[in-house]
């Protein structure tokens, strides 16, 4: 993990190996407008380092045990990639 406080940019870099020894690695880059306080911006890079196939991705927006204090984020639906 790396927070840029001049540019106001958080990256993060993880590796993930399962049983198998299929090595997956995601990186991630996020920052905030501060025009916008509802405006995020995320990249996220994912990278199947020894092995191929098919990969399903599914992004929480609200995971569960999530305390929405934000009344704009009550509505929103996962999204699932596919």
């Amino acid at each position: 993990r790396k927070l840029d406080l001049k540019e106001g940019i958080s990256y993060e870099t993880y590796r993930f190996e399962d049983q198998q020894g299929r090595r997956t690695c995601t990186q991630s880059l996020k920052f905030a407008s501060l025009s916008d306080p509802n405006l995020l911006i995320q990249n996220i890079e994912i990278l199947a380092e020894n092995y191929t196939g098919q990969l399903d991705i599914k992004f929480l927006m609200k995971p569960e045990g999530f305390n929405c204090i934000y009344p704009h984020l009550l509505n929103l639906k996962e999204i699932t990639i596919m």
